[in-house]
C-alpha cells in the first residue's frame, strides 16, 4: 500500500482521523506552559594588544590578537574547560566562539536550569577565558606589561527563557498523534474488509464477484452523490428564479413565462404561422 492508498483511507475515515488530528493540535499548543525552560545569557570580550608590543620576551605578540581569539575559542569549551565547570558548580552547557575569522573578539553562550546558574555559568566562562589566556603567556615568562589580555564588552545581561526541550515534545507529540492517526485509521479500515468478506463468504460471492460488487456500490455512492448535488443546483435556481421544483409545475410555470415574453410583431408584419397581420390581433388603443 503506498502513500496515495494511505491517504485514501485516512480521508474515508475522516470520522475518526479527524477528532484525532484536532486532539493531537491540542496537546501540540498545551505542552510548552507544562514544561520549564532552560535559560541562556551570554558575554563577549576582546582581546587587546599590551602597549608594549614590541617586547621579545613574549613571542605570541608575533600573532597578533585575532590568531589570540581564535586559540581562545578552540580550547575555552574543551573538555577540561567543562570539568572545571563541573567541578565549580556551573552549568556545563556552553560554547566559546571566534565572533569571525578576522576579529580578535570572544562570545560565549551558556544555559542553564535558573536564571541565577546561567549568570553565574557566564561569568565563569568569562573568568576562565582571562585565566587561560595569561596562563599561556605566563607559560613563556611574557611580563605583565608585555601580555595580552581581555577587555569586556557585553557582560551577562537578563537570562532568556529557552523552550528548545518544549519544540522537542511538542515535535514529538505529532509525530505520535499523526502516526496513531494513521493506524486507527488502518484498523478500522481493516476490519470493515475483514466484515466486507465474512458477509460475502455467507452469501457464496467470490473475489472476481466481491470485486464487480464493489465497483457497483461505488459507482451507486457517486450517483448518490450526483442526484444530491443536481437536487442542490434546482434548490438554488428555484431560490433565485421563483420557479418551483416538481415536474409538473416547472412545465406549467415554463409556460406561463414563454406567453408573457412573446414579442408583440409590428403592424404590417406577416405572421410566419399561418399569414394575418399583426393589425388584425392587436388590440385597438382606447
Amino acid at each position: 500500500m503506498d502513500f496515495w492508498e494511505v491517504l485514501k483511507v485516512v480521508v474515508r475515515r475522516w470520522v475518526v482521523t479527524v477528532p484525532l488530528v484536532l486532539a493531537t493540535g491540542a496537546v501540540a499548543v498545551l505542552l510548552p506552559p507544562t514544561i520549564d525552560p532552560s535559560y541562556s545569557a551570554s558575554i563577549s570580550a576582546v582581546v587587546i594588544t599590551p602597549i608594549d608590543n614590541q617586547n621579545p620576551a613574549n613571542p605570541f605578540l608575533a600573532l597578533g590578537p585575532v590568531t589570540m581569539a581564535a586559540s581562545l575559542a578552540g580550547s575555552g569549551d574543551s573538555g577540561a574547560a567543562v570539568e572545571s565547570a563541573v567541578q565549580a558548580g556551573v552549568s556545563p552547557t556552553f560554547t566559546v566562539n571566534q565572533q569571525n575569522s578576522r576579529s580578535p573578539i570572544v562570545t560565549a553562550e551558556v544555559q542553564a536550569a535558573t536564571p541565577e546558574l546561567a549568570v553565574a555559568t557566564a561569568e565563569f566562562v568569562r573568568t576562565a577565558l582571562t585565566e587561560q589566556l595569561q596562563a599561556q603567556q605566563d607559560a613563556v615568562s611574557a611580563p605583565p606589561e608585555a601580555q595580552y589580555y581581555l577587555q569586556d564588552l557585553t557582560g551577562p545581561v537578563a537570562p532568556v527563557p529557552v523552550y528548545e526541550g518544549a519544540q522537542r515534545v511538542r515535535f514529538l507529540a505529532i509525530g505520535i498523534g499523526l502516526l496513531l492517526t494513521v493506524v486507527v485509521a488502518m484498523a478500522i479500515e481493516g476490519i470493515a474488509v475483514l466484515r466486507a468478506r465474512r458477509r460475502d463468504a455467507a452469501h457464496g460471492l467470490s473475489g472476481d464477484e466481491r470485486e464487480r460488487l464493489a465497483i457497483i456500490e461505488e459507482r451507486e455512492a457517486l450517483l448518490v452523490e450526483r442526484e444530491r448535488l443536481l437536487r442542490a443546483r434546482e434548490l438554488e435556481h428555484s431560490r433565485r428564479t421563483g420557479a418551483p421544483t416538481d415536474a409538473p409545475a416547472q412545465e406549467q410555470w415554463r409556460r406561463g413565462r414563454f406567453s408573457t415574453e412573446v414579442p408583440q410583431r409590428r403592424a404590417g408584419e406577416t405572421d410566419e404561422s399561418g399569414g394575418g397581420t399583426a393589425a388584425s390581433v392587436a388590440t385597438k388603443p382606447r
